[in-house]
């Protein structure tokens, strides 16, 4: 393999955070994330910019979304 064969490979990888959300009835919600995505736009920061009647949007238009309260 050539160095520019494996340029190309090395550049098609992703890495994803996972995530388990623990809710307070019980549900458990796995999300992933692409690890590398801006600090501003990450689900943490999401829920620390959230209120305690806010919700947080999870999901994709392939997959659906879940709103977490």
């Amino acid at each position: 393999m050539s160095a520019e064969e494996f340029d190309l490979l090395e550049a098609d990888v992703a890495y994803f955070q996972n995530y388990h959300l623990h809710l307070v009835d019980g549900t458990v919600i796995e999300a992933s994330e692409e690890y590398y995505k801006p600090v501003h736009q990450s689900l943490i920061a999401k829920y620390d910019a959230s209120g305690p009647d806010s919700l947080i949007t999870v999901g994709d238009r392939l997959l659906g979304y879940t709103y977490i309260p």
